[in-house]
């Protein structure tokens, strides 16, 4: 289902919850007016695919990702329109990179509040049976995944206030994150049976060869820590080389 956001011009009163790609530029120009579509998506610093060096971008403390911003409007004849916000949009705004980041994550928590759902129940039922982080009985040895109501950057739920530090305490475990896409990440209880390399070796392997390209979000794993109640990179660079040597080693001996 195509998402549509309503957001009305104060004097006005025009929708532009549709509106055509002549008005798209006016549109835009007005922050007051455009406020209420701006939303939050992860990505990495290093994607290749899309250029963040001319967009505002916000950096997940302790982590290879970057929180970026997208103006979602549907446009007439066009449909879902994704437009990634420029510096030059930014300055236009004149608002600070803050306050823009602190108005998209808001957008985002209430239009696509958090979802959580066992792998288990994913397989068995369906996302259907996603609850609300607060809601879930979590249990030991099983793995967890965090997203939202939306269809497309799920994993955005990891900056939501408050989640990963709900999923840390009814769990009474430190977690494991792993990114498996832009639209969700996993949550795996630290019981001692879990650890950041295999997880990484599980996370390489999905992104070479499931993950399609563009919704890759890192090959690196990261760790809540629920007493800090801060998020941090589990792995490091050297041990990323070092899976991915190991995954070149075994293809090649797999398909000489």
């Amino acid at each position: 289902m195509k998402e549509k956001t309503m957001v009305k011009l104060p004097a006005a009163g025009r929708d532009i919850s549709s509106i055509t790609e002549a008005e798209l530029a006016d549109v835009i120009r007005d922050f007051d007016v455009i406020k209420g579509n701006i939303k939050v998506y992860l990505a990495n610093k290093e994607a290749i695919w899309e250029n963040h060096q001319d967009c505002p971008k916000k950096e997940v403390e302790g982590t290879d990702l970057l929180a970026v911003f997208r103006i979602m409007l549907f446009v007439k004849d066009v449909g879902q329109s994704s437009i990634l916000v420029r510096n030059r949009t930014m300055a236009m705004w004149d608002i600070e990179l803050e306050s823009l980041y602190e108005t998209a994550l808001k957008n985002t928590m209430e239009q696509t509040p958090a979802r959580v759902i066992s792998l288990d129940d994913m397989i068995d039922y369906g996302p259907e049976k996603s609850k609300r982080p607060e809601e879930v009985s979590y249990e030991n040895g099983k793995t967890y995944i965090l997203g939202n109501s939306g269809t497309v950057g799920g994993a955005a739920a990891m900056l939501y206030p408050g989640v990963l530090q709900t999923i840390a305490e009814n769990s009474s475990s430190n977690l494991f994150i792993v990114p498996s896409s832009i639209n969700e990440v996993l949550v795996i209880s630290d019981d001692g049976k879990a650890d950041s390399q295999s997880l990484q070796y599980m996370l390489m392997e999905a992104n070479m060869g499931m993950v399609p390209r563009k919704e890759v979000l890192s090959d690196q794993v990261y760790y809540y820590d629920r007493e800090e109640r801060r998020i941090s990179t589990a792995t490091t660079p050297e041990g990323t080389r070092e899976q991915q040597l190991a995954m070149d080693a075994i293809c090649q001996i797999s398909y000489p």
